[in-house]
């Protein structure tokens, strides 16, 4: 048995759909060690949120289904419990950090209440639960905590919401964090904010956080180690700096070389067939000609401010209305 923290092993999830079963996960394995940062990397659809996901006993099921595979946590495989056992373990010992904030926070509820509710389903005292988010708010940065309580999620910032998605999965002390892209859609300062407070909370509490993320950047800053997955299926792992400087799998080096400044630029055949092409193109909005006979293909060189290129490729996207 395998002193891992946390281990999944040999994962494999399909979903059945009207147009077929789509394998997402196949034979997916890897491990967090106490106090170590892994990062699982890789492309939209490749399946790695949905093997977080399996973790967390949150998937749809169906259409989900988990075919093989087992998870382990502290010894005890997760997948052999009960929703109660499960329960008792989510939250408390392994938490999660989604990667839409305003999308998870409940907008009719405000947020001290989510956040105590959080310590309170696991049997904190009302009393209890509201000292501690006074202080979690307090310690990821959200000003005027006292205040900050009386708050709906919508009132505060992009960064903010997801420094209090850090508070509620931080509530309860849990040895697993799961960070299922933490810094997506914020600015790259804030970015840096949220993975620095994520590297200080680790450092406190000793929890083992596990990313989520697309971003090489946000795996270099943080990860000790990094799993890269496509299509469902690891295709290399090891640690960060052995696999950024020196990647084996094709997949990887076609990864690491689209970061800017990594990979070569490439002229395409002049011989390949265009994808798009616009024809004596004409577009109005009442008595104003936006386009008027306008000839041209994605290559064409963009236009000045004003000049109409930008209004040529919304065109297939369907009708747009100027603001009044």
């Amino acid at each position: 048995m395998s002193n891992a923290l946390l281990e999944v092993r040999n994962l494999s999830v399909d979903f059945h759909t009207a147009r077929g079963t789509v394998h997402a996960v196949r034979d997916v394995s890897w491990s967090v060690d106490r106090g170590e940062t892994p990062a699982v990397l890789g492309e939209s659809g490749s399946g790695k949120s949905v093997s977080a996901s399996a973790v967390m006993n949150i998937l749809d099921i169906p259409p989900a289904q988990i075919i093989a595979g087992e998870i382990y946590f502290e010894g005890q495989n997760l997948l052999a419990m009960s929703n109660e056992q499960r329960r008792a373990i989510n939250g408390k010992r392994i938490a999660m950090i989604f990667q839409d904030p305003l999308s998870h926070l409940n907008p009719v509820y405000k947020v001290g209440w989510q956040i105590a509710e959080m310590m309170t389903a696991h049997g904190r005292s009302m009393s209890e639960a509201r000292a501690r988010t006074l202080d979690l708010l307090n310690r990821v940065g959200i000003p005027e905590p006292h205040e900050a309580v009386g708050k709906y999620p919508h009132q505060f910032s992009g960064g903010q919401r997801q420094r209090l998605m850090i508070a509620m999965a931080l509530a309860l002390k849990p040895d697993i964090l799961i960070a299922d892209e933490p810094t997506t859609a914020l600015d790259v300062t804030i970015q840096a904010d949220v993975l620095a407070l994520l590297k200080e909370l680790q450092a406190e509490t000793g929890m083992g956080p596990v990313l989520i993320t697309h971003d090489l950047g946000v795996v270099a800053e943080i990860a000790d180690r990094v799993v890269v997955m496509s299509q469902g299926q690891i295709v290399e792992q090891g640690s960060v700096r052995d696999v950024y400087h020196a990647p084996q799998h094709a997949y990887t080096q076609k990864l690491i070389g689209s970061a800017p400044g990594k990979g070569q630029i490439k002229t395409l055949d002049a011989g390949l067939p265009l994808l798009l092409e616009a024809k004596a193109l004409c577009k109005t909005y009442g008595r104003f000609t936006a386009l008027k006979d306008v000839s041209a293909d994605p290559g064409a060189r963009a236009e000045p401010g004003g000049g109409g290129g930008k209004r040529l490729w919304q065109v297939d996207a369907g009708p747009r209305h100027p603001a009044a």
